[in-house]
């Protein structure tokens, strides 16, 4: 008998760290649901890690929370990530260059802008959309 895969899900969780790699799990496990196998599924699983940590440390507000919505659409997998941070001008700080190499940090926009095929951010930063 074949499983019936959800055409999406919304799930919100805790703002902590120890929730990211949950958050991820069920991401992947929804992605594998659709199908998607192989190094497309590694991809995801890395740039939803990335914006999973970054939705947690710049979104942390005491007791909040985020939020992770997934949907498939014909070949696409779709992932918003929604904080309740303050925010920031994605235009200044995602470059699509990358970090300079002596940089310890802020690589993980640019890992996301590699391996999935749009990373959109909106709401003054507080959502990001991977695609």
């Amino acid at each position: 008998m074949s499983r019936r895969v959800k055409a999406s899900y919304r799930r919100t969780y805790p703002q902590s760290s120890n929730t990211v790699g949950r958050a991820r799990r069920d991401v992947v496990e929804f992605a594998w649901d659709c199908g998607f196998r192989g190094q497309l599924l590694d991809d995801i699983e890395v740039a939803v890690g990335e914006g999973l940590a970054n939705a947690v440390e710049h979104g942390q507000r005491v007791e909040g929370v985020f939020e992770v919505s997934v949907s498939r659409e014909r070949d696409a997998l779709i992932v918003e990530i929604k904080d309740n941070g303050y925010g920031f001008d994605p235009g200044r700080v995602c470059s699509h260059a990358g970090p300079p190499p002596e940089a310890l940090r802020g690589f993980g926009t640019f890992i996301m802008r590699e391996v999935m095929d749009d990373v959109h951010y909106s709401e003054f930063g507080t959502r990001l959309r991977l695609i």
